[in-house]
C-alpha cells in the first residue's frame, strides 16, 4: 500500500522583532489579522525576539506588533500562497503604544 501526502493548505509568518539599536525584543505581542475574514492570530516574541505564527490560512494578511515603550509597527498587504511563507522583521521606535 502507498502512502500519499496532501498538499500543505497553510503557511507561515515568521520573524524577528529588535529596536532601533538592535537588540531583540522579547514579549512583544503579534497579531496576524487575515484581511478577508478578520481572524486574528496572536502570538509572542521568544527571548530571542523571534516568533512564529504557523499554520494560517491562505489569505491576505496585516501585522501587527507591539511592545511596552515602543510604537506599534503595522506591514500590511502580505500574500500567503500554499507553499510560500511570509518574514516580518520589524524594528520597533521608542515611544508609547498610543502615538
Amino acid at each position: 500500500m502507498a502512502v500519499a501526502f496532501g498538499q500543505a493548505t497553510t503557511a507561515t509568518i515568521a520573524g524577528s522583532v529588535t529596536d532601533a539599536s538592535g537588540a531583540t525584543i522579547a514579549g512583544a505581542t503579534v497579531n496576524a489579522i487575515q484581511v478577508e475574514t478578520s481572524t486574528t492570530r496572536i502570538g509572542v516574541t521568544l527571548a530571542d525576539g523571534s516568533y512564529s505564527l504557523q499554520f494560517l490560512a491562505i489569505g491576505t494578511y496585516r501585522v501587527e506588533i507591539t511592545a511596552q515603550g515602543f510604537k506599534k509597527f503595522e506591514q500590511s498587504g502580505l500574500v500567503l500562497e500554499v507553499g510560500r511563507n511570509a518574514r516580518v522583521n520589524a524594528v520597533l521606535q521608542v515611544g508609547g503604544l498610543t502615538e
